[in-house]
């Protein structure tokens, strides 16, 4: 109640200190129709998104074991820690939407809106790959050795957050440019494409078959998104880096799951007993594969100048050192950076 009426009393100051301009403006009728109109798009919007979260879980429920369900959203919360590290870098880009749709510089809207689309799927794959092979480690660590037979769940399920890599911030674009009436028919199209994938791959797969329906659902809306931004939006897009991303992604990530069948897991797990490491469970870290992984994918892109030196220095001033989800990146970037300019 206490912290309640401290608000009260900082907004009442704030409003009371306001004083009058020449200028014109909406009466208070007014001005509550239009947060009215705005919010109820927007309320709608966020409704139907969070019906379809809970349609999920009594999907699961209703057709797969309730063990099933936590497996589930044991997989949803470890995929979410790509998308929090996403958003916590571009909260300021986003910010600063709503001052310029203010002064409808929708020109500047749209250039921060490609340079945060730009790092924003570097970030997203580099994250969703480290993701991938410390999985296990995950698992162990925080739940037990009993909940490992949720382990291909978990990292299925990152790829469906691959091809979100917009997420909330489509949704903050069309709001800046005052286009807030077709959030709603927006989040329609997509959850019904989403609801549709999904409990077709439950009802004929079990929780595989909904996870990669998801999978498949994320692909057709980011296509879509794609096709908004470049042919509606006229949003300068390079469709071949972004394809080349993806492509070393998967090439990144796949040739090191080989190498760790052939020759990295007997290795390490060498190394480990030697150390006497095994009693903390460090095994079930595929070291090597993420080292090779994070290695391959940063030269493929540097090696065809999708991503610069410029770049790296530019990603460097959004990340914040103190900041554990940032620290980490921000020292591979350095030894990054030190390598391309040798």
């Amino acid at each position: 109640m206490f912290p309640f009426l401290i608000n009260c009393i900082i907004i009442f100051n704030k409003v009371y200190s306001l004083k009058a301009t020449s200028e014109k403006v909406d009466t208070l009728k007014q001005d509550f129709q239009k947060s009215l109109k705005y919010g109820g798009y927007i309320g709608f919007g966020a409704l139907f998104s969070n019906i379809w979260e809970r349609g999920k879980i009594i999907g699961i429920g209703n057709l797969e074991s309730i063990q099933m369900i936590t497996g589930f959203n044991i997989a949803n919360h470890y995929a979410i820690v790509g998308k929090t590290v996403i958003s916590s870098l571009s909260s300021p880009l986003i910010t600063s939407f709503s001052g310029l749709s203010a002064q409808n510089d929708f020109k500047q809207i749209k250039k921060i809106y490609t340079i945060f689309f730009k790092y924003s799927l570097f970030f997203l794959l580099l994250i969703t790959g480290f993701l991938f092979f410390i999985a296990d480690f995950f698992i162990i660590f925080v739940y037990g050795e009993s909940y490992l037979i949720f382990s291909w769940i978990l990292k299925i399920n990152l790829f469906t957050m691959i091809f979100r890599p917009l997420g909330a911030q489509f949704t903050a674009y069309i709001k800046a440019l005052n286009k807030v009436k077709y959030i709603p028919l927006i989040n329609t199209v997509s959850i019904s494409i989403l609801a549709t994938l999904f409990f077709l791959g439950l009802a004929t797969f079990g929780i595989y078959g909904a996870i990669v329906g998801l999978l498949i659902a994320n692909v057709i809306i980011f296509i879509l998104q794609l096709i908004i931004n470049i042919k509606i939006e006229k949003i300068d897009l390079d469709l071949l880096k972004i394809l080349l991303q993806y492509l070393f992604f998967f090439i990144s990530l796949f040739i090191p799951l080989i190498l760790d069948s052939l020759i990295f897991r007997d290795f390490y797990y060498t190394i480990l007993s030697a150390l006497n490491l095994l009693v903390f469970n460090f095994e079930y870290i595929q070291f090597f594969p993420l080292i090779t992984f994070l290695l391959m994918f940063l030269v493929l892109l540097i090696l065809t100048k999708i991503f610069t030196v410029r770049d790296i220095e530019y990603v460097e001033t959004l990340l914040n050192e103190d900041k554990k989800s940032h620290y980490f990146i921000y020292k591979i970037l350095g030894y990054l950076k030190k390598i391309v300019r040798k």
